[in-house]
């Protein structure tokens, strides 16, 4: 935990990543205004920078790396491309993955990709706040079962 951390200060990447430290493992958590336009699923480029950070450190760590999209309540508009929130979830969090191996040149190994769509809400729905909240993409460094010697 100290060590992501410590990154997303010495980075500065405080207002855009939020780390929290879970059961699972050390949760990463992006807000979706900062990496997508509404309802899109393609990287916005100012999130590259960071992105690109994250990156590095994932490059120095042995651990498997859980890529998560979630959205909120809300059904995808009428014109929208993806037929629904699961859509729409699986493939925010596949751009990012994305971005990690053929950008970075990361180990397809280290990765594994879900979307959630609104099944896992970080907060209630029930104000606009908490929608935003609940539009994220997480990344997850996934705790060893085992701790190494």
């Amino acid at each position: 935990m100290g060590v992501i951390t410590k990154y997303v200060e010495d980075n500065n990447l405080g207002g855009q990543i939020f780390v929290a430290d879970k059961p699972q493992g050390i949760a990463i958590t992006l807000s979706d205004r900062y990496l997508f336009d509404a309802g899109r699923a393609e990287l916005k480029a100012p999130a590259f920078p960071a992105l690109r950070q994250l990156s590095g450190l994932f490059r120095g760590i042995g651990a498997t790396i859980s890529i998560e999209g979630h959205t909120d309540d809300t059904p995808v508009s009428a014109g929208s491309r993806y037929n629904d929130n699961w859509e729409l979830s699986g493939a925010r969090a596949l751009s990012v993955l994305r971005f990690f191996l053929d950008n970075e040149g990361l180990s397809p190994g280290k990765f594994q990709y879900a979307g959630y769509a609104d099944t896992r809400p970080a907060v209630s729905n029930s104000t606009p706040e908490g929608r935003q909240k609940n539009r994220r993409v997480e990344i997850t460094v996934l705790r060893q079962l085992q701790e190494e010697e």
